[in-house]
């Protein structure tokens, strides 16, 4: 299974700003970073964050999607280093797009001799000039070229400034506005668009040619866009002409983005501006740049939504609906038909309104559909996922954001099945990212979203039973179920306590999913991912190893896989149970799944293969 596009960022280990970027270009291409659980179709992007040069040059896996592009931040410290042979690095990924239509590669110049620096490679593509660029606006010019890029890239097209055939599809936009008051903004919108973007766009004023109908044109040019952007004024809904402009789109399925420009009111709002994105604005400062910016977002979220269904889903082409079903929308569709939207589902009472004359239209997010259609008997099962940090090198630009991806997504969907996550973690653990608080958002979203309240249980070990204070119980009391480990007797040390609170877990689990896990700097007598799994497979349950994401996880999936491990993690682990593993291979997992299968499970980092061959096996076990 795999993507429509993956996207991997370069840059050299010593350009501290360079990471900045990197996550940045994560957090606003693919998942926000401080909201990892709010859902959204876009890009996966991977970088490293780690120190070593060659683990900056990474070692991309051309055949996980069907189209890469390649985003390489150029600045002083990687024009310097001439040590690490970055030329002949470029230079291999410069011939892999050469020989490979799929393979885009954009270089990002941070000084002017980035422009002048690799003749054999990059001086030969059309940079992203972000050095000429004011610094403040550096980052968000960077994210709305890098999203008009993409969206070119999904629609087949050339890079910008590259040559491209008038068959090209571009991506345009229509400027929906009111003449009396919304000219003024409209037109410095447009004189943004025609700078240096390489966008296009439909202003009624001057594309409509002379003697042709008016109406019939409007029509045709905003079916043939990419957004419909509406410029809000006070003046807006008093115009027939701009609410049909609405209609048009809202029944073509055409994404909206509404600029909010309203000074003092409205005599009446209009209804069907509703449902869809909506930016406040007032005259600020590179204005066009942060709308632009949006309106690509919106273009390319849809596109990758659309196409990343019908890779696996061809038939439901005319099934495929990118704004959320509403009354309006819903009016132009028939009874028995069926619409996939984007997560998250429709809210209960919004529903409850739509099914009053649409109860007989199927609506399902991607996640329901998958429902659907692939049976497992998970209600009531309690699934462990035992997951943790690493820092794991040659993993493809994986890193802990990814992990944190990955847990989101293996929790929402167990609990769309109807199963109870159960998780060992510390809800006092200080570190950047807490494994327990995401899954812990998680369920909370998914209460929200679904409206069906739903608790994770929370194992605790006894050493830290006391560091949960009154106040974080009566926090949590919604969302968390926390199973501490009462005994009253002491512990000879904290290992001990771990160990128990472990094979409780295990006690009480029906399933176990395992991934991630660091090597060193553990508190157990194993590291604890390994332990869990050991204590899985000793107790027979059915487990699920995901090595992709490196760490313990990855050592596990090398053992299944019968290769040697000298790891460290493994150094005190009893020879008779590695040998075990060794013997049994996947076998001794007892989770539905064939060897084939199992080995795509050790070594996959795409989220969407690895729910389904997870979700394949569970419904094979009897």
């Amino acid at each position: 299974m795999r993507q429509p596009l993956n996207l991997y960022v370069i840059k050299h280990p010593q350009f501290i700003e360079g990471l900045e970027y990197a996550k940045d270009i994560y957090a606003k291409i693919y998942r926000d970073i401080e909201k990892q659980t709010i859902i959204k179709s876009n890009v996966p992007v991977y970088f490293s964050d780690v120190e070593g040069v060659k683990d900056n040059q990474l070692n991309i896996k051309f055949d996980n999607a069907i189209k890469i592009a390649i985003v390489i931040l150029v600045d002083a410290k990687m024009i310097l280093d001439k040590e690490n042979d970055w030329d002949v690095y470029f230079k291999k990924l410069y011939d892999k797009q050469k020989s490979n239509s799929n393979v885009r590669i954009y270089p990002v110049s941070f000084v002017e001799q980035a422009l002048y620096c690799y003749p054999n490679s990059l001086n030969n593509l059309n940079y992203i000039r972000l050095h000429e660029q004011e610094i403040e606006i550096r980052k968000e010019y960077l994210i709305m070229k890098l999203r008009h890029e993409l969206c070119r890239l999904l629609y087949g097209m050339e890079q910008v400034g590259d040559s491209f055939s008038d068959n090209d599809k571009p991506v345009r936009l229509f400027l929906s506005h009111a003449k009396r008051d919304g000219l003024e903004i409209t037109n410095k919108i447009r004189e943004y668009i025609n700078s240096d973007t390489g966008i296009s766009d439909f202003f009624d004023a001057v594309d409509i040619p002379k003697g042709k109908n008016f109406m019939d044109e409007i029509e045709k040019s905003i079916c043939q866009s990419s957004l419909v952007l509406i410029v809000q004024t006070d003046s807006y809904v008093l115009s027939e002409w701009c609410k049909k402009e609405v209609l048009i789109a809202k029944q073509n399925d055409i994404p909206l983005v509404v600029i909010n420009c309203i000074k003092k009111g409205e005599v009446r709002s209009f209804p069907y501006l509703g449902n869809c994105k909506t930016l406040r604005i007032s005259e600020e400062k590179n204005m066009e740049l942060r709308i632009i910016s949006c309106a690509m977002d919106e273009i390319l979220s849809k596109e990758f939504f659309k196409q990343k269904m019908l890779i696996n889903h061809k038939s439901l082409n005319k099934n495929i609906q990118y704004s959320v079903p509403e009354l309006i929308s819903l009016g132009y569709k028939k009874d028995n038909d069926m619409i996939i939207y984007p997560e998250p589902p429709i809210g209960r009472f919004e529903m409850d309104v739509l099914n009053v004359n649409y109860s007989k239209i199927e609506m399902l997010t991607p996640i329901m559909y998958f429902l659907r259609n692939n049976k497992a008997d998970l209600l009531g099962k309690k699934i462990a996922i035992s997951i943790s940090e690493t820092k794991e090198r040659d993993l493809h630009g994986i890193n802990l954001l990814h992990c944190h991806a990955l847990s989101v997504e293996l929790a929402r969907y167990f609990l769309v099945y109807g199963a109870d996550i159960l998780y060992g973690g510390n809800i006092n653990y200080q570190v950047d990212r807490n494994f327990t608080e995401t899954i812990i958002e998680t369920v909370k979203n998914y209460s929200k979203e679904y409206g069906n309240k739903r608790k994770i249980i929370n194992y605790v070990p006894s050493y830290i039973n006391k560091q949960i204070s009154e106040q974080q119980l009566l926090e949590y009391d919604e969302v968390v179920e926390f199973c501490f480990d009462d005994n009253d007797y002491d512990y000879d040390n904290n290992a001990d306590s771990l160990t128990n609170m472990r094979k409780k877990m295990t006690s009480d689990m029906d399933i176990r999913v395992i991934a991630g896990g660091k090597k060193v700097g553990y508190v157990g007598k194993y590291p604890g991912v390994l332990e869990e799994f050991i204590l899985s497979i000793e107790s027979s349950k059915p487990t699920y190893v995901i090595g992709g994401y490196g760490g313990v996880s990855k050592t596990i999936a090398k053992l299944l896989d019968g290769e040697i491990s000298d790891e460290e993690c493994m150094e005190n682990v009893d020879k008779s149970v590695i040998n075990k593993i060794k013997s049994m291979g996947y076998r001794i997992l007892n989770n539905g799944l064939d060897k084939e299968d199992n080995k795509k499970l050790f070594v996959s980092t795409n989220i969407d293969e690895t729910i389904n061959l997870i979700i394949k096996g569970m419904m094979n076990l009897k």
